[in-house]
């Protein structure tokens, strides 16, 4: 049977709106969308995208906010990432780590100046991701160590005594679900879908508060909202851009779903969500073909997946508060992780790719005036062992979590430093970190940012009533 692929363009659309292709204010729809498009949508694209003296000031005044949730897949190196420096701690790391240890003279540009107290511990990050340092050392950046997944506060000895842990703690599939998700199996939600079942509210248009730059994500599924797929061009294409389908014209088949009134209430609903999506994919078209691609010069194509997706994100912040939104949330996604090989090239490749990726997205949003709207944090399935393979490292268990914005009180080191060693206080055989801070309690602190009550803290962090209750959101903000 032929069956012939393009991708569904302008003539596409226009066939199935029964009209030329619009123009954004004039996007056809109810008189409301349309009122909506006049107020709140009236302000040009161009505005929230230059950004600059009361244009700027315009879009700060919408009161927008956005997170941005970056996995790092696989289990992300810790040990070669956020580096212990301070003369005790590197000789100790040097011993365990071995080939995989990264010399003083190495890091010597990446070391930190942390605003806080460390008592006299002292990190360094990767050489390759000197963006990420001076984002550091300007007051952006926060780095949260130790991080991993957590029921409750545990130490060596407690878990030694039978303290309740996360089940198969080096699995990834079970790990990421409970770090992104916030339960171990059977999860249907992630603690991103939950925020954004609490903000929907605020939004114009509640079917794009929580966008998808990346494949699916159980992060950004909510009991009521569920994530829409983005790429830099707008909208995913319905089935992948395919004009046919079994011989039948897709524009006609959808118009006929999308249109009319049915007996039958599934068919109804189904017609209700046809016509919306694609309300909303010829919306976000419009709109993100308005952004000139020199505009994101901080996000060059072809520089990595990460920086691609980072640049679909970049674009629905650019022209969210024109829409109407005031709260979003996005998920975007870096493979490449699970380093059991390679040994400090590979590592070095990522860190170089994720440098290049999250500082250029925060320099484009404060070129944009934007910055303090929008904080980026990074999430991993966990950290990795301290102790080399010979070639690489192999699953631990706490890591390191990054958190990027203007809004951030950023130059600071977080959580508590463990003692470097392979079977340490701190650590189980290997040199697995026992985390002292919980993905529960990151998930709260970026919860109670976008505006989330502490009282409903416990609906988005699963766990987090288990841990103390000053310390269940960390003092991570300005």
């Amino acid at each position: 049977m032929a069956h012939q692929s393009r991708n569904i363009g302008r003539d596409d659309f226009s066939r199935i709106s029964g009209d030329r292709m619009m123009k954004l204010s004039e996007f056809p729809g109810a008189s409301s969308r349309r009122d909506f498009l006049r107020g709140a949508g009236s302000l040009p694209l161009t505005g929230v995208l230059l950004a600059s003296g009361a244009q700027a000031q315009s879009a700060q005044n919408t009161d927008y906010r956005a997170l941005v949730c970056i996995y790092l897949q696989g289990g992300w190196d810790n040990w070669s990432i956020f580096v212990p420096f301070d003369e005790a701690s590197h000789a100790a790391y040097g011993e365990a780590r071995g080939a995989m240890a990264l010399s003083q003279s190495e890091l010597g540009s990446g070391v930190l100046q942390p605003r806080n107290d460390m008592e006299g511990r002292s990190f360094a990050l990767h050489p390759q991701m000197t963006g990420l340092r001076d984002a550091f050392r300007n007051g952006d950046l926060a780095i949260v160590q130790n991080v991993g997944t957590l029921w409750q506060p545990v130490s060596k000895q407690g878990i030694r005594d039978g303290a309740l842990i996360p089940s198969q703690l080096f699995s990834h599939n079970h790990q990421s679900r409970l770090a992104l998700a916030g339960y171990s199996d059977k999860a249907n939600t992630g603690w991103g879908g939950r925020i954004a079942d609490r903000m929907r509210g605020r939004n114009a248009r509640q079917t794009l508060t929580s966008l998808n730059a990346t494949t699916h994500a159980q992060f950004l599924s909510g009991a009521d909202t569920s994530p829409y797929a983005i790429t830099e061009k707008g909208a995913v294409q319905l089935l992948d851009g395919d004009t046919s389908f079994f011989g039948t014209d897709i524009a006609q088949l959808v118009e006929s779903v999308a249109t009319g009134s049915h007996d039958n209430p599934m068919r109804d609903t189904l017609s209700d969500v046809t016509r919306r999506t694609l309300d909303h994919a010829g919306l976000l078209g419009s709109s993100f073909a308005r952004i000139d691609g020199s505009e994101l010069p901080e996000l060059q194509i072809g520089s990595s997946d990460l920086a691609e997706q980072l640049r679909a994100i970049a674009r629905a912040i650019a022209v969210g508060p024109s829409l109407g939104m005031r709260r979003q949330v996005f998920f975007a996604r870096m493979h490449g992780w699970d380093t059991h090989s390679g040994g400090l090239g590979d590592v070095r490749i990522q860190a170089s790719e994720i440098d290049r990726a999250l500082s250029g997205f925060h320099r484009l949003l404060q070129r944009w005036g934007l910055s303090s709207a929008v904080t980026t944090a990074s999430v991993s399935d966990f950290g990795r062992t301290l102790a080399s393979n010979g070639d690489g490292s192999d699953h631990g268990w706490g890591g390191t979590s990054f958190v990027l914005g203007g809004a951030v009180a950023g130059g600071r080191i977080y959580g508590k430093s463990p003692t470097v060693a392979l079977d340490g206080p701190d650590t189980l055989s290997g040199g697995r970190l026992i985390p002292t801070t919980s993905t529960d309690q990151i998930a709260a602190s970026l919860a109670r940012w976008m505006g989330v009550a502490d009282t409903d803290l416990a609906s988005i962090a699963n766990n987090i009533g288990h841990f103390p209750a000053d310390q269940r959101a960390l003092p991570i903000f300005r």
